[in-house]
Parts: C-alpha cells; structure tokens; sequence
C-alpha cells in the first residue's frame, strides 16, 4: 500500500511541475502574440518566425504546425 501511495505522491507532484511549466509558456507566448497585433495576415508565418510554431510537413498546401514547446514539455519523464 505504501508503494502505491509514493507512486501517487509523486506522480502529482510531477504533475504540479508541468502545469506551472505549462502556465509560464502559456505567458510567455500570449504576450508574444499580444505584441503581434491584430492581423490574421501571415499569421502562421509569424508564429513561427516566433518560435511558437514549427512546420513539419514541409509542403505549401495541406500544411502541419506543432506547437513544439508544448509538447516537449508533455513529453518529459514519460
């Protein structure tokens, strides 16, 4: 039983970490973006001019963004 509850303990507290890290990326991001104005003209170009964004299809029509900072995030310690 002390075996599962450790497990838990732990598994909330890495879970505490990545909900802050998410939090300050979420800020750091919006007030990126807030600095960008308005225009939907480009939009996608500037967020990855931005680093916010990253294309990884590498074609022109039917295009694929990630929103890679995110998910290196999610994906640490799994």
């Amino acid at each position: 039983m002390k075996f599962f509850l450790q497990a838990a303990h732990e598994s909330a507290q890495d879970a505490a970490i990545t909900i802050d890290r998410l939090a300050a990326l979420h800020d750091k991001n919006v007030s990126v973006i807030s600095g960008m104005g308005r225009t939907a003209k480009n939009a996608l170009q500037l967020l990855c001019d931005a680093g916010i964004l990253v294309q990884f299809s590498g074609k022109q029509r039917n295009r694929v963004f990630s929103y890679e900072a995110y998910l290196i995030l999610l994906r640490e310690g799994t």
